[in-house]
């Protein structure tokens, strides 16, 4: 068993006003009221459950330490909790730990998107463990809009999502993204009865292509790259099509659309990290 005082007087607990000295177990020590962690103190019992549960009626015995040893400030609802001696300090909220994000970073995402989809968003916190509550935002609402991040993209063009802390804006993280309306081939109808008859265009099918500069996964059309694909380079060579013929170092990948073999609208994953958008000329 151990001795404590319960803090949680946002609730507010009874206890916690009164500054009962609470005696519970230390595999369970919280309060017995509100359920909040106690703040381990030495000092006779003055909890009536307590004593009740003792079954004397009489405080227990214990040794008060010396007044210097341990300060104990609360703040707005918080508790801190500093050992002088030691000179360590740490923080309890009025239920739980919960430190503050000092950066945030929106990570695994695709900026290329597609009309009538929907995306979630992945916020990534510094320290890990942080806790806030998100406030999400679209700079353009008529290409995306965002909630609980999740992205609706309701037309073509281009917009920024930011997400800021919820109290505290300053940190904020944004990612920017391109949306476009799929276009997908027409299939020629076979003619009357009487007429000539023409071959249907097949429709793009998932495959595998080996372009000796690089592997294509995805659809195709004719051989060549034709729709929704990953274009992953084995030696250093223009991306096909490329608005500025851009460059793909070996072992580089782009992810998009493509059309006749030429990219469309595509992501160029870079070993560096960068994630640069890539258009046709």
């Amino acid at each position: 068993m151990a001795t404590g005082k319960c803090v949680n007087i946002g609730k507010p607990c009874s206890k916690a006003l009164k500054r009962y000295v609470i005696e519970a177990d230390k595999t369970n020590f919280v309060c017995p009221e509100c359920g909040g962690k106690l703040v381990p103190c030495d000092g006779p019992v003055t909890d009536p459950d307590s004593l009740k549960k003792e079954g004397t009626g009489i405080p227990s015995k214990t040794t008060t330490p010396p007044p210097s040893k341990k300060l104990i400030f609360i703040i707005g609802g918080i508790v801190a909790l500093a050992a002088i001696g030691g000179g360590t300090a740490y923080y309890l909220s009025s239920s739980e730990e919960r430190p503050i994000p000092t950066k945030l970073e929106i990570v695994d995402y695709d900026p290329a998107l597609w009309v009538g989809t929907t995306d979630t968003l992945t916020v990534k916190s510094t320290p890990a463990d942080a806790k806030a509550t998100y406030i999400w935002s679209s700079s353009n609402e008529s290409v995306a809009t965002v909630m609980d991040g999740i992205v609706r993209v309701v037309g073509e063009g281009e917009t920024t999502i930011t997400v800021k802390v919820e109290g505290n804006e300053e940190i904020s993280a944004s990612a920017k993204f391109f949306a476009e309306n799929y276009e997908e081939t027409p299939v020629d109808e076979p003619k009357g009865k009487g007429q000539e008859t023409q071959k249907p265009v097949s429709t793009p099918a998932s495959d595998k292509l080996d372009l000796g500069f690089a592997t294509y996964q995805g659809d195709i059309k004719n051989g060549k790259p034709e729709g929704n694909g990953t274009m992953t380079f084995k030696n250093r060579h223009i991306i096909p099509g490329s608005k500025g013929d851009v460059v793909a170092e070996p072992g580089e990948y782009v992810v998009g659309t493509w059309r006749n073999g030429e990219v469309n609208l595509v992501t160029l994953h870079q070993k560096n990290g960068n994630k640069p958008i890539i258009t046709h000329k």
